[in-house]
C-alpha cells in the first residue's frame, strides 16, 4: 500500500485494544443465540454456531504480546495476526496457547456464567456424537 510501517503498526495497535474485544463478544453472542436456540446442533443455523466460534478463536489467536496493544511489550514491529504456519517453537501445546490480552478483557472472558453456555454446547454435542456412534453397527462384507 506504500505507507509507512509506522501507520500499520497504528492500524495493528488501534485494531487490538479498540475493536478486537467487541469482534469476540459480537461472535460469543451469536455462538450462545444458536446454542441456546438448539439450531447449532441440530444444523439448523446453517452453519453461523459455527462461523461464531471461528470468529472467536482467530480472536483468541491474534499475539497479544507483539506490542502496541494493551497486553505486551510496546514496539513488537510485527502485526497482531501470527498464522500458526508461521509461529516458530518446538509445537509445544503449552506455549501455544498462551493468551495475554490484558485486563480489558476480564469481562469477555471471565464473566460469571458467560461461557456456561459453551460448556453445555460441549457436552451436548458430545452427548450426540457419542449416540450417534453408539448406533453405528458394522455388517460383514
Amino acid at each position: 500500500m506504500n505507507l509507512p510501517w509506522d501507520f500499520h503498526e497504528r492500524c495493528r495497535a488501534s485494531l487490538e485494544t479498540e475493536f478486537l474485544r467487541d469482534f469476540f463478544s459480537h461472535g460469543a453472542g451469536i455462538a450462545r443465540n444458536a446454542a441456546e436456540s438448539g439450531g447449532a446442533l441440530s444444523g439448523a443455523d446453517d452453519g453461523v454456531c459455527v462461523a461464531a466460534l471461528r470468529l472467536m478463536a482467530v480472536v483468541l489467536a491474534w499475539d497479544f504480546a507483539r506490542g502496541g496493544g494493551s497486553g505486551g511489550a510496546a514496539g513488537g514491529g510485527s502485526f497482531g495476526y501470527v498464522p500458526e504456519s508461521a509461529r516458530g517453537g518446538d509445537g509445544d501445546v503449552a506455549e501455544a496457547v498462551k493468551i495475554s490480552p490484558g485486563p480489558g478483557w476480564r469481562d469477555a472472558l471471565l464473566a460469571p456464567g458467560g461461557n456456561d453456555w459453551l460448556f453445555g454446547l460441549h457436552a451436548a454435542a458430545h452427548a450426540a456424537a457419542t449416540a450417534k456412534a453408539g448406533r453405528c453397527t458394522l455388517t460383514p462384507g
